[in-house]
């Protein structure tokens, strides 16, 4: 366990074994990714991997693009003009819990993939998680070059490889996330507040072998 500096909350940590390969320490019930096995693997026609300091660079120049296109689009307020902070990334980096998918050695996109409870998931409004049992993986922070179709749908098969229950949210007004999440098998469950205290629709998708919670 760790204690981030930017948000004051408690997290879990990576270890790296080698160059390619994880494990989790203390990330949560086994049947939540015990084990990130493989993370330096093929996915598509690219590759996916743990981020390095050395990718900062390329990774705040993708996220200034995804700031961009959403502001383009009519979602100026998620991400404003400096989230995620240089700081947070260093933070997610350190901790072995901030990815990138690379294409012939290039960036192409780059998300945080969490195992274990998410505090702010901890109360949902305006409906119910279709499973709040199984232990759950969260993505935040996915953005890309936008040079590449298909790269969200990766990144979503990746990270179901490591858990049986996926769980992502946005905001109202990024229609492209939601339309994303929904064309790859998410169901929208309800209303979370992050914690500033602003609502996000909230999102989850349960593996072929895990079954919806009775009412």
């Amino acid at each position: 366990k760790k204690t981030s500096r930017v948000s004051g909350t408690s997290f879990d940590v990576l270890r790296w074994k080698n160059d390619a390969e994880c494990v989790t320490i203390k990330a949560g019930p086994e049947k939540c990714g015990s084990a990130l096995r493989r993370i330096e693997r093929e996915g598509g026609n690219g590759m996916f991997r743990g981020a390095r300091r050395s990718d900062l660079e390329q990774i705040l120049e993708i996220y200034a693009h995804a700031r961009k296109a959403m502001a383009d689009s009519g979602n100026p307020t998620q991400w404003g003009d400096s989230y995620p902070p240089q700081e947070m990334l260093e933070e997610d980096i350190d901790s072995n819990r901030l990815f990138v998918y690379t294409v012939n050695g290039r960036l192409e996109a780059v998300f945080a993939f969490i195992l274990g409870p998410d505090p702010t998931y901890a109360k949902i409004e305006d409906g119910q998680w279709l499973n709040d049992e199984v232990p759950y993986g969260t993505i935040h922070r996915l953005a890309s070059t936008g040079d590449r179709r298909g790269v969200a749908s990766e990144v979503i098969a990746w990270c179901l490889e490591h858990c049986e229950s996926l769980r992502a949210d946005t905001h109202a007004d990024n229609k492209i996330m939601q339309h994303l999440l929904e064309k790859n098998g998410f169901a929208r469950c309800g209303i979370i507040h992050v914690e500033d205290g602003t609502p996000r629709v909230a999102y989850q998708r349960l593996s072929a072998t895990v079954h919806m919670q009775e009412e």
